[in-house]
């Protein structure tokens, strides 16, 4: 995707990351917003905010690249209560998350920016949509937030108008690109009008990601914040290696480690509530989270981390995305993460906004070792060996002595292959290849020329000397057991090859062998033998307590037995002069004896169709 201005934060200031020289003011944010900005102490900008904010003031599309942790939700946050006509009544902003934690967050966030008058709706899946349909019909939002498929189905259903959509936010768009989200974005974005805004925020870019983009922003600015690293520098990455039995030495790292609060991430969501149950038998102060869970006890989780009611929240990748605890400071990961967009965005939620912290993953066997190193290949992760859990600090979030003595888990400058010259400045110069031609020829002209005499003496030199002659009895001798061999050869090869038949003559054999084998067969007296064939049950039903045969099975067994013989093996196992075999057999029934007769009588009949 070719975007019409590509804007480079540069600015990184007196702290990393974070701090930009330049203040609100300075970015053409109005007056009230300003007042509300500074009564939440927001101070100072950071450089996303510093770049995009001004770029999104004048209306353009625009994508936001940044770390996780550098204030891009503060972003759209100022665009969104920014030009909002609080007299309206109908929805003129929209905003798209991929996690309903995510969109509850987001509204806190608008509600410190925005005035007073202003009616934000969230609309996220969890609950019927009737409640989403009664609470857009009776509040009137201006601002709508909510996750794609419940803000699609309101779509549908009519209850959500975007006809008056100024502006579309897409928040963590490398994971709403995914197929499961695809079709409702396309579907929500199609609805809008022509004339609007969209505008992008990732904190990792996808190559696939402009390919998607690049149908609904136009004319877009790209904003990208250090777009070769997207780890933050305040947070320090760990990693170790055998770390069997894992719940053990989880228990040593959450216990020896001072820090503020810590997230664990498991791979799994069944493993999140086993977890969570072993460290609350350690003592240790601690909740879990998982998209298993219901919505409100997912946000119940998340509230009680964010307002410092729980030390450790044990989770799976549902809070990896957007959740801004802003006491985090550690991040434990248990084995590696399914790939390197998902581990940036685990670690992301410790340091936040500039502060310090830690990311140690713990690797249980080798297949969890191979898994982060290729991670770490592809990501370029700037981690650090640690031998055991036991040589980890006390003080392991600031302590940067001990950072600085471990070896990196992989070190990308020797890995790095040296280039070698391209082939083009290997070949050399005209003038300096005819030196060299005169140097290998002793000095004569670049462009010899030979003459006939000349060249008959150089192909001389190079035949071998003639041998003696020799005695022309020998050669006589040596001419008759050449033509010997030779004769002999032949005579092999004579008796080796065999003449090959016509395609006629090949089918005249064919037919007059078919015509001997029935002939044969016509002589042989024609002998007729029963042949009984063993029925087995399918597999599946052999273990069965009530066997059924096929409907195929059950003439094949019919078939194999003559009339004679299942009428004896009748008499054998049942009485056939009475119900049901009255009339089974038919008229060889009745002439079988008197017994058999007397009760085919008519009155017998007659009673029988009585009863």
């Amino acid at each position: 995707m070719e975007f019409s201005e590509v804007i480079e934060v540069l600015d990184r200031g007196s702290s990393v990351d974070v701090q930009s020289t330049c203040t609100f003011e300075s970015l053409m944010i109005g007056a009230k917003t300003l007042e509300r900005l500074k009564s939440n102490q927001f101070d100072k900008p950071s450089p996303v905010q510093a770049k995009a904010i001004p770029i999104g003031l004048l209306g353009r599309d625009m994508l936001v690249q940044a770390k996780s942790g550098t204030g891009k939700t503060l972003v759209f946050s100022v665009l969104a209560v920014e030009n909002l006509d609080l007299r309206a009544s109908y929805v003129q902003k929209v905003i798209v998350t991929p996690t309903r934690e995510i969109s509850a967050q987001i509204k806190e966030t608008i509600r410190k920016v925005a005035p007073s008058g202003a009616r934000t709706a969230v609309c996220i899946g969890g609950s019927a949509h009737k409640f989403n349909q009664n609470d857009l019909k009776n509040t009137r939002p201006h601002i709508v937030i909510g996750t794609p498929g419940r803000i699609a189905q309101l779509v549908k259903l009519g209850s959500l108008n975007m006809s008056h959509v100024d502006f579309f936010v897409l928040d963590e768009a490398d994971k709403l690109m995914d197929d499961v989200f695809r079709d409702d974005i396309n579907y929500v974005i199609n609805a809008l009008p022509s004339i609007r805004q969209v505008a992008v925020f990732s904190a990792t870019y996808p190559r696939n990601l402009d390919n998607l983009l690049s149908t609904f922003l136009r004319d877009a600015a790209l904003v990208r914040f250090n777009a070769d690293d997207v780890q933050l520098v305040g947070i320090k990455q760990y990693v170790i290696a055998k770390c069997h039995p894992m719940l053990e030495k989880l228990t040593h790292v959450l216990k020896s480690i001072r820090y503020v609060q810590a997230l664990v991430f498991c791979d799994q969501i069944a493993k999140c509530e086993p977890i969570a149950a072993h460290l609350k038998s350690e003592g240790l102060d601690v909740t879990f989270v998982s998209s298993a869970m219901s919505q409100k006890d997912r946000q119940l989780a998340v509230d009680q981390l964010c307002a410092k009611r729980v030390k450790i929240l044990v989770s799976s990748d549902l809070t990896a995305r957007g959740i801004d605890a802003d006491h985090v400071n550690l991040v434990v990961n248990v084995d590696a993460a399914a790939n390197e967009e998902t581990y940036f965005h685990r670690i992301g939620r410790a340091a936040r906004f500039g502060a310090h912290g830690a990311a140690v993953t713990l690797l249980e066997d080798d297949k969890a070792l191979k898994g982060f190193t290729a991670l770490a290949y592809r990501g370029k992760v700037t981690v650090k060996r640690a031998n055991d859990v036991v040589s980890l600090p006390v003080d392991l979030v600031k302590n940067l002595e001990f950072w600085s003595d471990l070896p990196y888990f992989i070190d990308f400058e020797k890995t790095r292959a040296p280039r070698e010259p391209n082939d083009l400045s290997k070949v050399p110069d005209r003038k300096a290849a005819v030196e060299a031609l005169k140097l290998q020829r002793n000095g004569k002209e670049a462009t010899l020329k030979y003459d006939r005499n000349e060249m008959m003496a150089m192909r001389s030199t190079d035949v071998s000397p003639p041998q003696k002659p020799e005695n022309a009895e020998e050669l006589i001798q040596k001419t008759e057991e050449m033509s010997i061999k030779t004769d002999d050869k032949e005579n092999e090869k004579e008796e080796k090859v065999e003449v090959k038949k016509t395609f006629k003559e090949r089918l005249a054999e064919l037919k007059a062998a078919k015509n001997q084998e029935k002939k044969q067969d016509a002589d042989k007296p024609k002998v007729e033998e029963e042949r009984k064939t063993k029925f087995k049950f399918v597999p599946t039903r052999e273990k069965a307590k009530k066997k059924y045969y096929m409907r195929g099975e059950l003439q094949h067994i019919r078939d194999a037995f003559s009339a004679e013989q299942w009428r004896s093996y009748a008499e054998s196992k049942f009485d056939l002069s009475q119900e049901p075999f009255l009339d089974a057999f038919g008229a060889a029934s009745r002439q079988s004896g008197s017994t058999v007769n007397e009760n085919f009588g008519s009155g017998d009949a007659k009673k029988v169709e009585k009863k």
